[in-house]
């Protein structure tokens, strides 16, 4: 029996070891299309029309029209790229690649690609984070918008969530997220203030986009709420008395008015408890 020096067969089992560990490499991968969700992609709608449901994604994603499921650009794209749903074009499947080079495509035809990367950004951002999202607008990648206002996307809590409440607007949503790129300036305090009353009573936040990275930030309520001069809450603490009406004042003049300190009481009264943190989300994988 002829037995192989300690050197030799060490190396012919590395051999093996390194085909075996290329054959696994070579292997197909992922979910296999039979427990995935499908949708076709149709360019006239710019929608995906739902053609399998596959998991609990599709029990709160989309809309439903003539009795047919939807999918926005961003739902579709979001799914793809979480591996839950097939993609069909022409009746082939399209790879996260191809799917996100020809939803893009058509954006650039209608000059909003760009938007759409920011939208897809924030909503796989707040989906990851276990938020389900409804984007006020229209549905298509073409939906018109005001060129001073920032996209809007509606978050609701994904536990307890009914699609029957949310299209009744009998569920209000969790927040509202303005969307805006990082390079750009943020809209101005009275773009914000009309949002933020819109948005009422759902707080209003803003998401901050660089790449594939989503920074959220409240806005504070003081720039929001219109504020008065110092003439005019003297003119209007002087017409107090006649109006009978409360009057609402500066900080300035309501230290003036009433300049006692604050009650002992007031001051270990506990302060209603501070909303979570909004995430910081790195949508690469």
């Amino acid at each position: 029996m002829t037995t192989l020096p300690r050197e030799k067969a060490s190396g012919v089992a590395l051999a093996d070891r390194r085909v075996l560990w290329l054959t696994r490499l070579s292997a197909p991968r992922g979910r296999s299309a039979k427990s995935m969700s499908a949708a076709q992609w149709e360019p006239g709608e710019g929608l995906a029309r739902v053609l399998r449901h596959k998991g609990i994604d599709l029990q709160s994603l989309g809309h439903f029209r003539g009795g047919q499921q939807w999918l926005r650009p961003e739902e579709a794209l979001c799914m793809v790229d979480d591996g839950t749903l097939l993609l069909l074009h022409e009746g082939a499947p399209l790879s996260v690649q191809a799917a996100r080079a020809l939803l893009a495509g058509r954006a650039d035809a209608t000059g909003r690609a760009a938007t759409l990367q920011l939208r897809l950004s924030v909503f796989t951002c707040l989906h990851r984070n276990g938020y389900v999202c409804r984007i006020r607008a229209a549905p298509g990648v073409d939906a018109p918008s005001r060129a001073d206002e920032p996209d809007l996307i509606a978050a609701y809590e994904r536990r307890g969530f009914t699609r029957r409440a949310v299209d009744k607007e009998d569920a209000p949503p969790a927040f509202i997220v303005a969307c805006h790129r990082a390079d750009e300036p943020l809209p101005g305090a009275d773009v914000l203030s009309a949002l933020a009353q819109r948005c009422a009573p759902a707080p209003l936040r803003c998401a901050c986009v660089q790449q594939d990275e989503v920074v959220f930030f409240n806005i504070a309520t003081d720039i929001l709420r219109p504020t008065t001069t110092a003439d005019e809450d003297a003119a209007n603490v002087a017409n107090a008395g006649t109006a009978g009406s409360e009057v609402p004042t500066s900080r300035a003049a309501s230290e003036a008015i009433d300049p006692s300190p604050p009650d002992a009481s007031d001051a270990g009264a506990p302060s209603p408890p501070a909303s979570p943190p909004p995430p910081v989300c790195h949508n690469a994988r």
